[in-house]
């Protein structure tokens, strides 16, 4: 889940530098367990909950209660838009170039058209989102995920997903056009809508899932896989079920 964007560049490198150094004990033991250091995950993953209960759900029920869904969704896509010179950086990195004429395109349309990118002019002219981070990048450059890793107010990634942070971050182009409150202000409105969209979705799955931090991995690692292989539908279904298990459909 993202969630990474636009966050202070020196919190998230800072973060990133001891994912890097933790990557290369973790390159020479690969296992099957992708889970080796559940332990501390799962204290983090707790710490997470607890700052999200008390503090990040309110907030975003207090946004969600301002804002209607479609004014919600607007603030999404532009969001979505400002993130765009990165697309076109790892498609290229990957060798897509397509990807990254479409990214670039739709960048163009919806900065113009769709008015900065609260509307989404590109997707009806049939230009496809080409979305890829730095973590996508490494991977198809041959770079092992390493172990699942869950980062404090982050939340789940990799070992190669965190180290993907740092360009990411740093290559941002809005970070250095922009003072750094203005970034925060961003990050700190990015986070809250997302998790405005996202309410009844983590609900349910709180209230259904026999093991809310294993549902969240399982998910998590799946999404990635269909990212990187490129398979958005599935990717998005991933995406989904990262918040909403359904498991009566398991019975």
């Amino acid at each position: 889940m993202s969630l990474l964007s636009y966050l202070e560049r020196a919190a998230i490198a800072g973060i990133a530098v001891l994912c890097l150094a933790g990557a290369a004990c973790a390159a020479g033991s690969p296992s099957a367990d992708h889970d080796p250091w559940e332990g501390f995950n799962r204290a983090v993953f707790r710490f997470n909950d607890t700052i999200d209960t008390h503090a990040l759900e309110p907030a975003a029920r207090a946004w969600h209660a301002a804002l209607p869904d479609p004014a919600e969704r607007a603030v999404g896509r532009f969001f979505d838009n400002l993130r765009a010179p990165l697309d076109v950086a790892n498609n290229l990195l990957q060798g897509k170039v397509e990807g990254a004429l479409a990214a670039l395109g739709r960048f163009f349309i919806n900065s113009t058209l769709g008015g900065a990118g609260f509307l989404d002019p590109a997707t009806h002219a049939g230009l496809v989102s080409q979305r890829e981070d730095f973590g996508q990048t490494l991977a198809r450059w041959g770079v092992g995920s390493g172990p699942y890793l869950v980062l404090p107010f982050l939340g789940p990634s990799t070992v190669r997903d965190a180290a993907g942070m740092v360009p990411d971050a740093f290559g941002h182009p809005w970070t250095y056009f922009v003072d750094s409150w203005v970034v925060a202000a961003a990050g700190g409105i990015y986070t809250l809508n997302t998790r405005a969209s996202l309410l009844d979705q983590v609900a349910r799955t709180k209230r259904t899932a026999l093991d809310y931090y294993a549902a969240v991995r399982n998910a998590y690692l799946q999404h990635r896989q269909a990212e990187i292989a490129d398979r958005p539908e599935e990717a998005r279904q991933e995406e989904e079920d990262l918040y909403y298990i359904d498991f009566d459909d398991e019975e």
